[in-house]
């Protein structure tokens, strides 16, 4: 994520944060999955991709 600021890339902003989501959902952190959903889905739409990371 500290990456993807710095380089201004929304795209991979999403991805990262969409990835996390899915790490934390595994290990049972399921509130913070969500709000590490809910950021990718952010970086979709301000993109134009919202079905690209759903």
């Amino acid at each position: 994520m500290g990456l993807a600021s710095r380089l201004d890339d929304d795209w991979l902003a999403g991805m990262s944060s969409c990835r996390l989501g899915a790490l934390h959902d595994q290990v049972g952190r399921h509130e913070k999955a969500l709000g590490y959903h809910a950021t990718s889905f952010t970086f979709a739409e301000k993109i134009g991709r919202p079905r690209m990371i759903s």
